[in-house]
């Protein structure tokens, strides 16, 4: 028609035709040809926001961010669940680079239960998603060529440090923006401990490994006013791995801790752990609680290792005995069925306060 146009979708910016969806991260043209960001921020879905955020000015922590009643959750937002439940969990940074190209696959979880009591809980697995996704570093139960999150993870997350950082700023970004006056429970990267292992062929210290969780937190934060979040705590650590790796967390910027564990062992974490146990003087809540001093929420884990709900079929006063070792919030990630979850907890009457 007389003019000159770029083809095949591309968009003219700068005297060239480039791929119109560029502009969805490219800092010098972001959005739209010829807006640049900041130097300190990132291009993310078409916006300038903060690349890592920061921990500089105040940060707001909520020991208690489901109330003082024993909280109960569950995986997946299927039939009436947000009815009788106070939060939902889901999982995040499976999306294409992280989420970086704009996609929030569950802030569409976050705007259905907006206006519901139940609040929405991110496993957040970042690093495990995309190290395999983008460099073939599986789960260590399943992928067992040699070449898994055992052994390369580290080093994956050395080489890929800002864009992981970014990930979790712009992740956070998407989701206040989805709902700003709702918080978000962010339960981080499950077994994280392993980074620090002999295993790996670049292992992080564990002053890395405190600094790049601070930094994810505060990623999180600076972007989502309204977070909760939390790091894994690993039932199988040996008793100085268990105090090593807390003693190098950033706890005054966290929430709380989670771990996975049943409801049913004395106090102890798993199964079968007693005082004889090779990591018998920490795997307790108790040890846990007193160490951190955060309370700890707990799940039933997911896939082969998933257990079944050691937590509402309990009595009342075991329990309670959990509410004093520290615990405050129940994942059963995959309840028998929901009339019987259902059925359960509201046959357990009043509990003890998790705010004492």
């Amino acid at each position: 028609m007389g003019t000159c146009t770029c083809s095949g979708g591309k968009a003219a910016c700068g005297g060239a035709c480039v791929d119109a969806a560029s502009f969805q991260t490219d800092r010098a043209n972001c959005g739209t040809c010829g807006n640049a960001c900041p130097t300190n921020q990132i291009c993310s879905a078409g916006k300038c926001g903060a690349g890592s955020g920061s921990c500089s000015g105040s940060v707001t922590v909520n020991p208690n961010p489901l109330g003082c009643e024993l909280a109960w959750g569950a995986n997946g937002n299927s039939g009436s669940r947000s009815s009788y439940l106070d939060f939902i969990t889901t999982w995040v940074g499976d999306e294409n680079n992280g989420g970086l190209n704009g996609d929030c696959g569950d802030c569409a979880l976050v705007r259905t239960l907006a206006s519901s009591n139940a609040k929405v809980g991110y496993y957040a697995y970042f690093i495990g998603f995309q190290a395999n996704r983008q460099g073939g570093f599986g789960d260590c139960n399943t992928d067992m060529d040699g070449q898994n999150l055992c052994t390369g993870g580290a080093q994956w997350i050395k080489s890929n440090r800002a864009t992981i950082i970014q990930m979790y700023a712009n992740y956070a970004r998407m989701t206040h923006e989805a709902n700003p006056n709702k918080g978000v429970l962010w339960l981080l990267e499950g077994d994280f401990i392993q980074y620090t292992r002999s295993s790996q062929s670049s292992p992080l210290s564990l002053t890395e490994a405190g600094q790049l969780t601070n930094d994810i937190i505060c990623a999180i934060k600076s972007n989502q006013p309204t977070a909760w979040v939390a790091m894994d705590h690993s039932a199988w650590n040996s008793n100085e791995e268990t105090t090593g790796f807390w003693n190098a967390m950033p706890l005054s910027v966290m929430d709380f801790i989670w771990t996975t564990g049943t409801g049913s062992a004395n106090g102890f974490i798993t199964t079968g752990t007693t005082a004889s146990s090779y990591n018998g003087a920490t795997a307790k809540y108790s040890y846990l609680y007193g160490l951190t001093g955060k309370r700890i929420l707990v799940d039933t884990s997911f896939g082969a290792s998933q257990q079944a709900d050691s937590w509402s079929d309990q009595s009342a006063s075991t329990l309670n005995q959990r509410i004093s070792e520290g615990i405050f919030a129940i994942n059963v990630t995959d309840p028998p069925s929901d009339s019987t979850y259902q059925s359960r907890i509201n046959g357990l009457g009043t509990l003890n306060s998790t705010c004492n």
